[in-house]
């Protein structure tokens, strides 16, 4: 679903551009594999993290289940009702003590709560902290102490005495949440940390820098939320927690990205409703998230652009045309002040994904006529399959930073055919036949259904199990679209009045 990455086109007008990246063609040799877990804490720490540059970095290179086998998704008064789930827990928020505008809302980590994070397997990568303070002494918090559930497993869990720990002391405070987590330290190849509320909404990351103020104001803001989600990679996943697993968010009141990014225009209020359809690979459905209207809308902005598609070749793939594996037609829509609706869907993508919209790609869109299809593929760009490709490895940065996640938006119905297909579904092998869709999750398309599949794991690397691919339409024809959204800063959205 892209082109090869080059410097964007900025264009005043909705067009198809050159320049646009490929999605990488499907790696038919690659065997399977995940993240490993590493599962040694380390006990004594001697060092302090050192400061950094705030993240996410700024860029400025030209880079811009139902069943296991051919499922078919059939598709008190201080208290606030955030996620539901499917037997009907409810995260809870205390709205009611809240001291300071700035400061999250307080969250317990009630038994409640966590069974909306807690999963009956290790999702590699992301971690619960409950932080408990139970007195204030002048600037000092007085007996802090925190308890852990890592990888969210109730199995490996700890609690920790951090006991006086000045206000002013962020970084003995991560070193220690560092220690007890055994967190990769950000590196070449790993992208910082990032602490957030159970909602999502970014807190802190390993390299923040902040003033002495600012660092007050984040132990308490720590102290304040209790629960916190700490995300490995640095960039907000939707846990799964179980296939069935729903919860209903608030769209438009996180807007995440730099200080003071909010929503242009009028006060918005929005909710959205996720499911779990796979936990392996994470694959999320989405509920109100887009209009019928909005679908028409970008199929008739897209229509005049509309040609066949090409693919990123990988190493041992050059000189093939991109019709071995893909036949569908293609666009690229770059929002404007000419396309408000296009810029809105787009703040709205960074509201459901918790992640910036100066993170995304522009909106790609998709036509399949009769017996058009995409063969098995990921989206994200593994490093090791494209050393003949320099400009590809410094998109990617070698690998530090690629496709976190692809929001797909079906924009049409279609009689027959047109599935979007994981075969991979639940930890399978890889595929001999990457043109197979009998086997796997296979997700039915609908106008206005929209699904979130996660190229990479909570931990930053690369998820070998979000193998997927679109199947040949029967009967009808399918128009969809999709947005790519990186796990670090990229140069494709521009910034509209």
């Amino acid at each position: 679903m892209g082109k090869k990455k080059s410097a964007p086109v900025k264009k005043a007008s909705s067009t198809s551009y050159a320049g646009r990246a490929f999605e990488p063609a499907p790696d038919e040799n690659k065997s399977g594999g995940g993240g490993a877990l590493q599962l040694s804490h380390v006990l004594i720490a001697a060092l302090f993290l050192a400061a950094g540059i705030l993240t996410p970095p700024l860029i400025n290179w030209w880079q811009s289940t139902a069943a296991a086998s051919s499922r078919s998704d059939g598709g008190g008064d201080s208290s606030a009702v955030l996620n539901s789930s499917a037997d009907g827990r409810v995260l809870t928020e205390d709205t009611g003590s809240a001291s300071s505008g700035s400061l999250p809302i307080r969250t317990p980590c009630s038994e409640e709560n966590l069974a909306n994070f807690i999963h009956d397997h290790i999702a590699i990568g992301m971690h619960i902290v409950c932080f408990s303070c139970d007195a204030d002494d002048g600037d000092d918090c007085v007996g802090l102490t925190y308890k852990y559930y890592r990888n969210m497993y109730t199995t490996f869990q700890g609690s920790v005495n951090a006991g006086r720990v000045a206000k002013s002391s962020l970084r003995a405070l991560k070193q220690s949440l560092v220690d007890s987590l055994s967190l990769p330290l950000p590196g070449p190849l790993q992208q910082p940390y990032a602490l957030f509320t159970p909602r999502g909404e970014r807190l802190v990351g390993a390299l923040d820098e902040l003033s002495e103020e600012d660092e007050e104001e984040t132990i308490a803001s720590l102290i304040k939320s209790e629960m916190v989600i700490i995300m490995e990679g640095g960039s907000w996943t939707w846990p799964g927690v179980r296939i069935g697993f729903t919860r209903t968010i608030d769209l438009y009141s996180i807007m995440p990205g730099p200080p003071g990014t909010r929503l242009g225009g009028e006060e918005k209020k929005r909710t959205a409703e996720i499911e779990t359809l796979s936990l392996k690979p994470l694959v999320v459905s989405v509920k109100g998230f887009i209009e019928p209207d909005e679908c028409d809308y970008i199929q008739e902005e897209a229509g005049p652009h509309m040609r066949y598609s090409g693919v990123s070749l990988m190493d041992k793939d050059k000189g093939r045309p991109a019709s071995d594996w893909r036949t569908s037609q293609s666009t690229f829509l770059h929002a404007t002040n000419d396309t408000p609706v296009l810029y809105e869907i787009e703040q709205r993508t960074a509201s459901l994904t918790r992640i910036p919209r100066q993170n995304q790609e522009d909106t790609q869109v998709l036509r399949y006529g009769h017996s058009e299809k995409y063969d098995a593929h990921h989206d994200f760009f593994n490093p090791e399959l494209y050393q003949s490709s320099p400009g590809t490895l410094e998109l990617i940065e070698n690998g530090r930073r690629n496709r976190q996640a692809t929001v797909f938006w079906y924009l049409s119905d279609v009689a027959k055919g047109g599935e979007t297909v994981f075969p991979r579904f639940g930890g399978a092998p890889q595929p001999h036949d990457f043109k197979d869709c009998t086997k796997g999750l296979r997700v039915r398309p609908e106008k206005g259904k929209v699904i979130i599949f996660y190229d990479l794991l909570p931990n930053g690397k690369m998820d070998d199990l979000s193998l997927h691919g679109g199947c040949p339409v029967v009967d009808g024809v399918k128009w969809a679209a999709n947005k790519w959204v990186w796990n670090a800063e990229m140069q494709y959205v521009s910034d509209v009045e």
